[in-house]
């Protein structure tokens, strides 16, 4: 993220370098979800997603916990369809536009990268990756620079909190 706010990135975030690797970023992406996300529930990553969407709905539950966990997989669902409206953002960007679209993606990034562990598989770091490949392409400003140390910062906080069960 320093590399990138620091205009260390800037060569790789102007014209068609940008636009090919916000669309490498995206196909790896697409990949992703037919990859299996851990090695413990062997689910391929299109399953993984639609938990996450499903999740408010399916599992309600009247309790902090789930209130916290509640606000970690609606930014994750954010991440997923910004990733997937990734071209959208490409073109705009391109056009000096779309500035919306990528703060959102990149603001709910650090979400994506707060579920790493032992059991991660194929799919789940393809998946990580693709989105390391977008923050690559897209010139952070310090508002969203700062929002995804927030992020960030409340994501290791809840896990602190509720350690995972798996």
């Amino acid at each position: 993220m320093w590399l990138n706010f620091s205009g260390a990135l800037s060569i790789l975030q102007k014209g068609k370098m940008q636009l090919v690797m916000l669309l490498v970023a995206w196909v790896m992406f697409l990949g992703s979800m037919f990859l299996p996300t851990h090695t413990m529930w062997g689910s391929a990553g299109w399953e993984a997603a639609w938990s996450t969407l499903t999740f408010p709905v399916r599992a309600w539950e009247p309790s902090a916990e789930y209130f916290e966990f509640l606000i970690w997989v609606l930014v994750i669902d954010l991440a997923n369809v910004a990733q997937l409206l990734l071209p959208l953002t490409a073109i705009r960007l391109q056009r000096k536009q779309g500035k919306n679209l990528a703060f959102a993606l990149c603001a709910s990034m650090p979400a994506v990268w707060a579920f790493a562990g032992p059991t991660a598989a194929s799919g789940y770091i393809l998946w990580c990756a693709s989105f390391l490949l977008a923050l690559t392409a897209i010139p952070l400003n310090r508002v969203t620079l700062v929002t995804m140390h927030v992020v960030l910062a409340s994501q290791y906080t809840f896990w602190l909190i509720f350690p995972m069960r798996i």
